[in-house]
């Protein structure tokens, strides 16, 4: 009995070899009194004990339930009571029949499961009933509704269930292209694992109920057409404490090897009854994990001793480098020899694998977003000519959402962090490219130790800007008419004082004086002492803007050009009219020339020009007169339009108030 002291010791297990293992079993069987005789499987490979003592009397407490063939119902005497009319078989095993039903007084389809006819030993009848009460039991959506449970005719046990039509999980694990998934396009990973966690909210539920399955396996499970998950075969399940109302062994009192040798928790294969527990079930949802992630059951061995013997050690199994590594860790502490070490629930196991789900579409949505990221940066690279910049920044802003979206996921994803930084150091770049200074700070701001470089070049784009603002308040200020108005409007208004008279003066009009050469070289030279002291005296409001270095260029360039014109045609000694007519012309021209680069208002003034250069033309006597008219025309002009802006006169509010009635 040496070899029954290591079972004392959990942590010892894993130190067995495969025959010492199996000598200790077969010792622990025989201590026991388990006869390997006693010990039967059933289609699925279930193994299960013969009662020695436990009777069936509780089936004779069930109601009799009237059952007729559906071939035989026309031959039927009528004012019978029937129940059930039984049809065609719809799977069958080594031990028990379903077939399909109708259930008469409710006219709706069921399921009837019964023992074969050759079954009905007490172990077998035991069986069923404990499936029919546990899965009654338990109402669940991954659990299969029992309607009724009877015994027939022969005094055997029936049971009326919800007729579920489907696939064994096991046929459909490694199938993708089953019709049942070929329209399911994720990975044969991500499906099972979804369907395992359906099992599970099925067992953490029958645990609530104080319910353990002791045989969770692929083969047990049922998938229904539209994806509906239902764990079968509650046959050898236990109560964690005494049901009053129901007939169920108690975990610690297992004495008898029960379960599925090749998914066997240790306590299970080595009839530990006191170990039994929650964790039993969850280590075989484990063992159902390692399938999923191998293609095969946990435990393997040439007999069934040695499968056994494999199962009480459960060493920690080796899996493939490309299996996440949060699976396998999920995988050995479920499969645990240990049941303390364990996950302290299914439901606990449950989140587990929700958490990698979770993780996993981090990852994915990471891996996805870099590539994209990489892709873009080599086409920036080699299109740097072509690249359409806000198309990127488009592209960027999705690619940002994506590492957002992995790190909800998973907020510990530090290739999701990096790829984050990553993606906004290259929006900021990209900001930066398109000149977006604000938002390219405010980005800055948000980048966890951003790079030294991009520092330096949004730095520059900040110079840039502020150069460029410099520049635009620069504009701004030469293209302002407000700018020096008053004065502007000072000196036209003090040269149209002068200028009228003194045109007219010499005209028919009046004839006060008669015009020489001399004369108006005596102008130009007070001209040029008056508009010489005017330019000290304006030279700060003058010079301020473009507009009024234009306007004093313009006033200049009449007293220069006039100068120089009569300088030309008493040299050449040109008669007066002509002199007079072409320096109105010179004159207008110059007003034109300052109308294209102040104000346009200033353009209807060249029309006078043009008008009393014609009258010169035709009426050469009166050519002081047209002078005097072209002259005053665009002084008094330029005087309207750089009036000052400010409140109306009182003449203005009335011819206001006239012009807003008329247009009414």
């Amino acid at each position: 009995m040496g070899e029954i002291a290591y079972l004392a010791d959990v942590s010892m297990l894993t130190t067995l070899s495969t025959d010492e293992a199996m000598e200790t079993l077969a010792q622990r069987f025989e201590a026991l009194g388990i006869a390997w005789g006693e010990v039967k499987a059933n289609e699925k490979g279930t193994l299960f004990a013969v009662p020695a003592s436990e009777d069936v009397h509780w089936l004779r407490s069930l109601p009799a339930l009237s059952l007729v063939e559906e071939k035989k119902i026309e031959g039927r005497a009528s004012g019978g009571v029937t129940d059930l009319v039984v049809g065609e078989i719809l799977g069958e095993g080594g031990m028990g029949v379903v077939r399909s039903a109708l259930q008469v007084p409710l006219h709706r389809e069921v399921a009837v499961k019964r023992l074969r006819v050759e079954k009905n030993s007490r172990a077998e009848i035991l069986s069923l009933l404990r499936e029919a009460w546990v899965t009654g039991m338990l109402e669940h959506p991954n659990i299969v509704p029992v309607y009724a449970l009877g015994r027939d005719a022969e005094d055997r046990p029936i049971f009326v269930m919800k007729r579920i039509g489907g696939v064994p999980w096991q046929d459909l694990m490694f199938s993708p292209e089953h019709p049942y998934r070929i329209q399911d396009k994720r990975s044969s990973l991500l499906w099972n694992l979804d369907v395992l966690m359906q099992v599970c909210r099925s067992v953490h539920f029958a645990h609530s109920k104080g319910i353990l399955h002791r045989d969770i396996k692929p083969s047990n499970v049922m998938i229904g057409e539209f994806g509906e998950v239902y764990l079968l075969d509650w046959g050898i399940a236990l109560a964690l404490s005494p049901h009053p109302s129901l007939p169920l062994p108690l975990a610690a009192e297992v004495a008898r090897l029960e379960g599925t040798p090749a998914y066997m928790a240790p306590e299970m294969a080595a009839v530990h009854g006191e170990r039994i527990g929650v964790q039993t079930d969850v280590y075989l949802l484990g063992g159902v994990l390692h399938e999923i992630l191998t293609g095969k059951p946990p435990h393997q061995g040439p007999t069934l001793l040695a499968v056994l013997a494999d199962a009480m050690i459960s060493a920690p199994h080796t899996y493939a480098s490309d299996i996440p590594e949060s699976l396998v860790a999920i995988c050995h502490r479920a499969m645990n020899a240990d049941p303390a070490a364990r996950f302290e629930s299914v439901e606990a196991f449950r989140c587990a694998i929700a958490d990698f789900l979770q993780q996993k579409n981090s990852i994915d949505l990471t891996e996805e977003a870099k590539k994209e990221l990489q892709d873009l940066q080599e086409k920036m690279e080699s299109e740097k000519e072509k690249t359409d910049l806000r198309s990127l920044f488009f592209r960027l802003g999705e690619l940002r959402f994506g590492f957002h979206q992995a790190l909800h996921l998973w907020p510990e994803n530090r290739d999701a962090a990096e790829g984050l930084r990553a993606c906004m150091v290259l929006t900021c770049q990209v900001m930066i490219a398109d000149a977006y200074l604000e938002a390219a700070e405010q980005l800055f701001r948000e980048i966890e130790q951003p790079p030294e470089s991009l520092r330096a070049a949004l730095e520059a784009l900040r110079e840039q800007k502020e150069q460029q603002e410099k520049h635009r308040r620069r504009l701004e200020l030469d293209t302002d008419s407000t700018v020096g108005r008053r004065t502007r409007r000072f000196i036209v208004t003090v040269m149209a004082i002068f200028f009228i008279p003194f045109w007219l003066s010499f005209g028919q009009t009046f004839a006060l004086f008669s015009f020489q050469y001399t004369t108006y070289f005596s102008l130009a030279v007070g001209e040029i002492v008056f508009f010489g002291a005017f330019s000290v005296w304006a030279r700060d409001t003058m010079t301020r803007n473009a507009i009024n270095r234009r306007v004093l260029l313009a006033i200049w360039l009449f007293v220069l050009s006039g100068t120089l014109w009569f300088v030309y045609a008493w040299f050449f000694r040109l008669p007066m009219e002509q002199t007079l007519a072409v320096h109105l012309l010179l004159q207008s021209s110059i007003f034109g020339v300052l109308a294209l680069l102040t104000d346009l208002a200033l353009l209807w003034s060249v029309g006078v020009g043009a008008l009393c250069f014609v009258g010169v033309m035709l009426w050469p006597r009166w050519v002081y007169e047209w002078m005097a008219l072209s002259l005053g025309a665009g002084l008094l002009q330029a005087a309207y339009v750089w009036k000052p802006k400010g409140p109306l006169s009182r003449i203005e509010q009335f011819l206001e108030r006239w012009r807003a009635y008329f247009s009414c």
